[in-house]
């Protein structure tokens, strides 16, 4: 027979580089050469092929959505000469395969025991053999399968067996009768050569690609790239057959005069065995030297040493493609993303449950209890808790029960949803668990046909918060036939986010009967089990307490049946009842099992019964006992770090993770281990819980309680921290730069959420922080964090690490760097790559500005922008929230806000983030002295107090006062409402249905006494040391004792409305503020009856608004400071009891309808009537403070419109209500100012062509010219009637022409645009107007051309004939803003975006989103190659014209609405006002760089 054609008709594939011929064949028929009858190779065609045998590769293996498959990787070869070839495999390779494969959930696990041959094994052939053996056979996709194999052949050949280990001495000895006939070789065959023999024995099924590799490497030496000779023993072959007469190399080869040249042969010839074989991928590669060193000198005798090649880019390509290929080709590819995404979790949690309830046995009667419990309707009977200490046994109680439900249940058409903790990514997050509630939910549903019910749950976590009891209560209530079964294992694991564990989100207590929470828990930890109990008063408990006997029985023939293995039960003579004495030491079933662990590794069957007898008896004692073994079976050193760092870790480490830490303690420490963690996870692994996308951690705290308590000292456990504090930082600084140059690792995510964490407790109490530079004070770290999307959690680490500072200037970095990542998180999100220049435009003093100092920009011409005038000092803005409302109430402990408003809402104090939306419309809002329960009065006049961490309605108060409420307060033990105008301030004209009062016992809400105050009021407050209620009235202040008794009456000296009032802390003093800007306080008398006027302080504004005046008053918390709101500046403004105004804080777009004091001592929060709330800390106060200086004074008054630069950019303009101004561009200084014209709220102007004039609105009417000393030169009036409002100014390029644009109030449909002859600006006159518009007007334009006019408004855009107003075109859309481009295309606003229209095409070419508010101005740039724009919204954004791209923002948290913008000629300069009073310098170039110029 001609044996090769043999084994290629066997074998169908082929990817190996060339074969060489064997040896032993004959080149022309490959017939075996009878003269070599101890031939290796004729003996392994004959041992390992298995001729006989006629195979086809397999189909690949199919794949479970949902399921990761982990590739075992054995790596073979001799030890001291492939130290590189390893490193690269370990490091690089496997790494970068694992980034690739992660979307197909697959995953490779390197086995590299290059030290894991122990002192032991090294001197016993059989245990080598049958660890390393072992090891091979756990490395097989399926049973049938060939072993995934790497093995490196060199010139070496590896440690030779003198005897070869019976194939019943290994796991499976089915694989091993080619062992059984090794004697017929009748001499020593290495361990390396063994290990290769057994991965390359043809299987009985073929994988579809090889999964067994060689690499077989040829060093090349040239010039000076040679191995010095006394390292060459370190690569060449071992043994000679001849003493080296050199007295330093004679003991580092082997003397073998009669085997040398057999085992080189015999290494030879298995090479070509490999090389032959088509199921085997063998290649070649060369290298070069590069290093080598002796790691144990011995004198006299054999010295060893490890030697490294360079030069291996071939190599690790070919590895990397070999393997990439082979896994891919092997493993059906299931395209996750075509599949739903909750479906395809679904099936994660379910194969959890399968593979526990697989495992699971006895239980009967709690299995019963569930089973009825499930059955049986009623209140008592809608949530269940299993609870018990851990390791009873409740995750494969529950998996049981949960397997037994899907089958009873679910396929006879009932809603069951199980969500295991842990067992798949994200699945620890609340947030993940409430989305896949929700979208499974709807699905069910959606089978019932609800075709209208939309897929996808809220995209916004605060959303799905507010929507889950609503959704699944509906759904119950829908379908009342229907049973709605929710399951979830081990809630006490999922993460702290969103409050998971207050357990609000379990049924409430709306819940229909037919819905039913089922949930595991342990005993103590993080309460869950307290505040289930809380949420569900009558829930089921069923406790996870001892197993019968039997039951334990079973466990322990299960667990030990795995591996062939069992326990006597009968009192025999030698070895007594095993069963029995495992049983005596302890019924935990958590015990048990690691005691079966144990035993699995035991290997000697007449000593087990003494072993069992040397067990400890409780289970953290166990967990030390297994810590001792794997100590001396490992090292204890490589132990007590692999378990020290699992233990300390936040929530676990991945594998490749672990191996990384190793080999980084390795480098940095200059340490070797005995093992490795391929060889250790499999001791582990029964212990270890692989939840989050595969992170290891220890899945019983006992564990970690022996580790801790064996290993972690304190200083042993601040040494592990401040490791993984190292490691961490070394895989997140490669992103440190604006343009990060290397990819991030695949588990760089998870080491974000871990750096700081263990910086935490690697501190040092009292040193200083400052590893905080590379983290919460690192502007790299936070934009990591941020577009990891963790920022609730960052917050949480600001929070941690402040309570540990003791430094005043760290404590005040943090809360700078902390306030920063609040305001700016959803603009580094958007442009993250100008995360840097976000915080190098902050105020000069703050900590954000100084830390990135030294930090360099990438600059891109145009942009990023620099601000130029930043303050000195930081503003007092802390955090903004994305909600406004009528009333707020911050905590006076803990960190929660409460806005009331159409829909009343909870949010984290600092962070910002929704804790519950709950469905009560309300107008007063009071969070309860110790945070945890809030009294809102609601607008149908209902009063209600609800539980911050659940969002659950704990009480109601028993009457409804049947109008708005507009205040709440509580006492001890009662609760006080009014009502009021719902409108507040704006209504005082319709206000004419007189306010009621209630007093409710706070304990049931039941009525203690109500009355009516006889008038119409606006708002109330109570003092408490008064004990009465103030109401504010038109003109009207009354004081009423709790028994409803008028006490004092105010009627004179008080303004026609009193909108607002406020109490002070201690004194007998209330503050009212009244529609004439009058702030008063009144000193209040209870025995005589008086309100005496004690002082007044004017809140002057220039809003002549009829609903103008004090909407919200209050003290501060001295008692020494007033502060006030009104509608006008949209400020809060703070004076001194004196009447200075010592400060004035912007930040609000809409006018504030509250304040509310925080309880530190200095903040303050405030709400406007539209979308946003504002955290404050208060500017320090000193008594007898001055009145705020006149210039600053001025500044902030200084309300720019409209600025622009002048033709030749040496000054601009800018035009405030009532101010005029022209800078100097190179001072920035004022050089002359105009305070005596326009008067008007919307100001708009353009520069003559001359650089000498420009034109700007000074009235509703009128326009006028200004030279560059502001000097009015002319004016006119554009338009005859008081209805109309100039809106916007276009000048012609000839300057010969100017368009005034016009917006009228009631006859809109009237509005025109007035065309006045400019020719000469001394005579200006009109001369021609557009009428035919048809609506009102907002923006103008004239092109470069001068002879087209476009005006944009509520008519769309309309292009005229500038010289005979004859209609061009138009369409339909456009508003705020028009400019022409040099082709005559249109750029235009609608909808928030702008648009770019082509008259030629009748059609938008491009469209630039980015804005959320209307765009106030847009101009082009850079040879009209990009846009620049700005809104409404507080942003600035610069757009690629071509593409659309909008590719910068300029932010600042302070800007509110962007009223105008002008770009210097030279377009390095661009100025820009908004409704803050700002008047913001920006520059292209940083300072460092004007500096340096």
């Amino acid at each position: 027979m001609n044996l090769c054609n043999t084994i290629k008709g066997m074998c169908c594939y082929r990817d190996s580089d060339k074969k060489p011929q064997m040896t032993g064949y004959d080149t022309d028929t490959c017939d075996y050469n009878a003269s070599d009858t101890d031939d290796l190779g004729k003996w392994l065609e004959d041992t390992i092929v298995s001729p006989s045998m006629d195979q086809q590769p397999e189909s690949r293996k199919d794949r479970t959505p949902g399921t990761w498959i982990e590739i075992r990787l054995f790596i073979s070869s001799t030890f001291v000469d492939t130290h590189a070839e390893r490193d690269i495999i370990i490091r690089r390779v496997i790494p970068s395969i694992n980034r690739k494969l992660a979307d197909k959930f697959i995953r490779v696990i390197p086995v590299d025991l290059r030290w894991g041959v122990t002192a032991e094994e090294s001197m016993n052939c059989f245990k080598i053999q049958k660890t390393c053996l072992n090891h091979i056979d756990k490395c097989r996709g399926t049973p049938n399968w060939t072993p995934w194999f790497l093995g490196l052949r060199t010139q070496r050949y590896g440690w030779v067996q003198d005897e070869y280990m019976n194939s019943k001495g290994f796991e499976q000895p089915g694989y091993f009768d080619w062992l059984d006939k090794m004697d017929e070789l009748n001499r020593g065959i290495s361990i390396t050569s063994l290990e290769c023999m057994h991965a390359a024995k043809i299987p009985k099924t073929l994988s579809p690609k090889p999964t067994v590799f060689f690499y077989e490497r040829e060093i090349i030496e040239t010039g000076r790239q040679k191995i010095p000779d006394n390292m060459r023993w370190i690569f060449d072959f071992e043994f000679v057959d001849k003493e080296i007469e050199d007295p330093e190399l004679k003991f580092q080869y082997e003397l073998d005069e009669a085997g040398a040249s057999r085992k080189e042969k015999d290494r030879n010839n298995l090479n070509d065995f490999l090389k032959s074989q088509d199921h085997i991928v063998y290649r070649n590669y060369t290298s070069m030297y590069s290093h080598a060193k002796i790691t144990t000198k011995k004198e006299g005798a054999k010295s060893y040493g490890i030697g490294y090649t360079r030069e291996l880019q071939y190599f690790q390509e070919k590895v990397q493609a070999d393997l990439f290929d082979a896994i891919v080709e092997n493993y059906e590819q299931v395209d996750n993303s075509l599949m739903d995404k909750y479906e395809f979790e679904m099936i994660q949690h379910e194969n959890s449950i399968s593979d526990k309830a697989s495992l699971f046995v006895g239980r009967k009667d709690l299995i019963q209890a569930a089973s009825k419990f499930l059955q049986r309707q009623g209140k008592a009977n809608r949530t269940m808790i299993m609870h018990g200490e851990p390791g009873c046994g409740k995750s494969g109680l529950l998996a049981a029960v949960a397997h037994q439900a899907i089958e009873d249940y679910r396929t006879v058409g009932h809603f069951v949803f199980v969500h295991v903790v842990d067992c798949c990514p994200g699945s620890a997050d609340l947030d993940v668990f409430l989305r896949r509630l929700n979208a499974n939910l709807r699905s069910f549903r959606r089978s019932l046909g609800e075709s209208n019910l939309g897929h996808n749950p809220p995209s916004a976590s605060s959303d799905l918060k507010n929507e889950h009891h609503d959704l699944i209560n509906e759904s119950a209530n829908k379908y009342p036939d229907k049973k709605f079964i929710v399951i979830i294992d081990a809630v006490n694991q999922f993460h702290s986010s969103m409050w998971a564990w207050d357990m609000w989100w379990l049924n409430n207590q709306d819940a229909p009967n037919n819905l039913k929470f089922l949930i595991s828990t342990l005993n103590e930890e993080n309460g869950t089990l307290t505040n289930a109990r809380e949420m569900c008063p009558v829930a089921v408990c069923l406790p996870v307490l001892e197993m019968r006997p039997e039951d334990l029985k079973d466990i322990i023939r299960g667990r030990l049946a795995k591996f062939n293995k069992k326990l006597t039960e009968d009192d025999t003579p030698l070895l007594g009842n095993q069963m029995k004495l495992l049983i005596h030491k302890s019924t935990s079933p958590l015990y048990l099992i690691a005691a079966c662990e144990a035993l699995r590794r035991f290997g000697v069957f007449e000593k087990v019964t003494e072993y069992l007898k040397s067990l400890p008896t409780t289970v953290p004692d166990l967990f030390e006992f297994l810590l001792d073994e794997w100590s001396n079976e490992y090292g204890k050193n490589f132990v007590q770090d692999v378990a020290g760092m699992i233990c300390v870790s936040k929530n676990g480490l991945l594998e490749n993770e672990i191996h990384d830490i190793l080999s980084f303690k390795e480098r940095q420490y200059g340490i070797t281990y005995e093992a490795n963690f391929s060889r250790i996870y499999d001791s582990l692994a029964p212990f270890l819980a692989a939840g989050g996308g595969g992170y290891l951690r220890f899945f019983h705290d006992q564990l970690k309680f022996a580790v801790s308590r064996k290993f972690l000292n304190p200083d042993l456990e601040r040494e592990t921290h401040d490791l993984l504090d190292k490691f961490y930082l070394s895989v997140i600084n490669t992103q440190y730069a604006e343009v990060p140059e290397t990819k991030p690792m695949a588990y760089h995510k998870h080491a974000l959420n871990q750096l700081v964490y263990h910086q935490s407790k690697a501190h040092v109490p009292g040193e200083p922080m400052d590893f905080l530079k590379d983290s919460l004070r690192n502007i790299y770290f936070l934009r990591e964090r941020m577009m990891a999307g963790q920022q609730q959690e960052l917050d949480e680490e600001y929070e941690l690490i402040s309570k540990q500072c003791s430094d005043k200037e760290e404590l005040q970095a943090l809360a700078d760097w902390r306030s920063f990542s609040q305001l700016y998180c959803a603009r580094i999100k958007e442009f993250d790559g100008f995360a840097l220049n976000m915080a190098k435009n902050q105020a000069k003093s703050s900590y954000v500005r100084k830390d990135v100092s030294l930090l360099s920009i990438n600059s891109s011409g145009l942009y990023p922008l620099h601000w130029e005038n930043t303050p000195n000092d930081i503003d007092p803005m802390i955090v903004k929230y994305e909600s406004g409302g009528k009333a707020i109430s911050a905590s006076k402990v803990g960190s929660v806000v409460a806005i009331a408003g159409s829909q009343s809402q909870f949010l984290h104090l600092s962070s910002g983030e929704v804790i519950h939306r709950v469905n009560a419309a309300a107008s007063a809002i009071l969070i309860s002295d110790d945070g945890e329960k809030v009294l809102a009065g609601c607008d149908n006049g209902v009063v209600r107090v609800y539980d911050v961490s659940t969002g659950n309605l704990d009480l109601e108060c028993v009457e409804c006062l049947g109008e708005c409420i507009v205040f709440v307060h509580w006492t001890e033990e009662l609760i006080i409402a009014a009502t009021g105008s719902p409108e507040g301030a704006i209504s005082w004209n319709s206000n004419t249905t007189p306010s009621k009062i209630l007093v409710a016992n706070r304990t049931d809400g039941s009525t203690v006494r109500s009355w009516i105050t006889g008038e119409p009021a606006f708002h109330s407050c109570f003092s408490s040391s008064l004990e009465m209620i103030f109401t504010s009235h038109k003109g009207i202040i009354i004081g009423w004792n709790l028994d409803g008794q008028e006490i004092v009456r105010q009627s004179s000296n008080l303004g026609s409305v009193v909108y607002s009032l406020a109490s002070h802390g201690t004194e007998d003093i209330i503050l009212s503020g009244s529609n004439d800007h009058i702030i008063r306080e009144w000193k209040i008398s209870k025995e005589s009856k008086m309100m005496n006027l004690v002082n007044e302080v004017s809140d002057s504004t220039s809003s002549g608004w009829a609903y103008g005046g004090n909407w919200s008053v209050s003290y501060d918390h001295t008692g020494n400071r007033i502060l006030s709101t009104e509608p006008h500046s949209q400020s809060l403004r703070i004076y001194h009891k004196n009447g200075s105004l010592l400060n004035e804080l912007r930040g609000h777009q809409d006018c504030i309808n509250n304040i509310s004091l925080v309880n530190d001592g200095t903040g303050v929060v405030t709400c406007d009537r539209s979308n946003m709330s504002i955290l404050w800390k208060l500017p320090g106060s000193t008594v007898g403070e001055s009145k705020m200086d006149e210039s600053k004074r001025e500044k902030l008054d200084d309300k720019v419109l409209w600025c622009a630069f002048n033709p030749d950019g040496s000054k601009y303009v800018t035009a405030a209500e009532g101010i005029l101004r022209i800078f100097d561009t190179n001072t920035q200084t004022v050089e002359h100012t105009n305070i005596e014209t326009c008067n008007h709220y919307c100001l708009n102007g353009q520069w003559m062509p001359d650089g000498k004039h420009f034109v700007v609105i000074i009235d509703s009417i009128w326009v006028g010219w200004f030279d560059c000393e502001l000097q009015l030169v002319s004016k006119i009036m554009c338009f005859e009637t008081n209805d109309s409002s100039c809106t916007d100014i276009a000048v012609s390029p000839d300057g010969t022409k100017v368009v005034i644009s016009d917006c009228r109030n009631s006859a809109s449909e009237s509005s025109a645009a007035a065309i006045i002859d400019s020719s000469d600006i001394f005579n200006p006159f009109k001369c021609q107007v557009v009428s035919d518009y048809g609506a009102r007007m907002f923006a103008c334009d004239i092109n470069q051309g001068g002879e087209l006019l476009a005006i944009s408004g509520h008519a769309g855009t309309v292009v005229y004939n500038l010289h005979t107003l004859e209609r061009q075109y138009s369409f339909s859309s456009g508003c705020f803003s028009v400019k022409f481009k040099s082709d005559d295309k249109l750029l235009y606003e609608s909808d928030h975006r702008l648009h770019l229209y082509d008259p030629q095409k009748d059609q938008d070419i491009a469209t630039y989103n980015g804005h959320v508010d209307k765009v106030n101005e847009a101009c082009f740039l850079n040879n009209e190659k990009m846009i620049m724009s700005a809104g409404s919204d507080g942003t600035m954004r610069l757009y690629d014209t071509s593409t659309g791209k909008n590719v910068y923002g300029f932010f600042s948290h302070q800007a509110q609405g962007y009223n105008s913008f002008s770009v210097h000629p030279n377009e390095k300069l661009i100025i820009a006002a908004d409704e803050n009073r700002i008047l913001y310098v920006l520059n292209t170039e940083d300072e460092r760089t004007r500096m340096r110029k």
